[in-house]
């Protein structure tokens, strides 16, 4: 069986910041060309929304994206993702901290999120509760990754386990 590539973007809830880097990633791979090639898949740190729908305000902030988040499904990572992820990508240092401590085999692939576009910043939670927070969230994940493509295909490619 082969493997295909993965990305892996994790946040607290998984409520929110990583199911729309997930879209946001899905629809930037897409667009140029590599949507076949590297997958995008997103989990949370806490399982406080396991298993409840998607966010209603994400779904809209992500369809006026042209993404689409609504068959998302928030849940706690599992240790199988962190096995599959050939890149993993936290939203915030928080993320990026709890992963170290939880998924220490996992370090040499985690990053934070705008590492790749070279800066060390953290995706500020908009919670769900109001669009402009949510829009102004979106907007910054989606110019990060857009900026950071490239190296973010790079990296997934470089650590995929065909490599490893």
């Amino acid at each position: 069986m082969n493997h295909i590539p993965t990305v892996l973007f994790v946040c607290s809830g998984n409520y929110c910041r990583s199911p729309m880097a997930e879209a946001l990633a899905r629809k930037h791979l897409r667009l140029a060309g590599y949507d076949s090639r590297i997958a995008a898949c997103s989990a949370g740190t806490r399982d406080v929304y396991a298993g409840q729908p998607p966010a209603p305000l994400v779904v809209e902030v992500l369809r006026e994206c042209d993404s689409d988040g609504a068959a998302h499904r928030p849940h706690l990572i599992t240790s199988d993702e962190i096995a599959q992820a050939d890149l993993i990508l936290g939203v915030a240092g928080e993320h990026v901290e709890w992963l170290a401590q939880n998924y220490p085999e996992a370090a040499a692939r985690t990053y934070l999120l705008t590492d790749l576009i070279g800066e060390a910043w953290d995706m500020i939670d908009p919670g769900v509760q109001a669009l402009d927070p949510l829009r102004q969230c979106a907007g910054t994940i989606e110019q990060v990754i857009t900026s950071g493509l490239s190296e973010m295909i790079q990296r997934v490619q470089s650590t995929s386990k065909a490599n490893r």
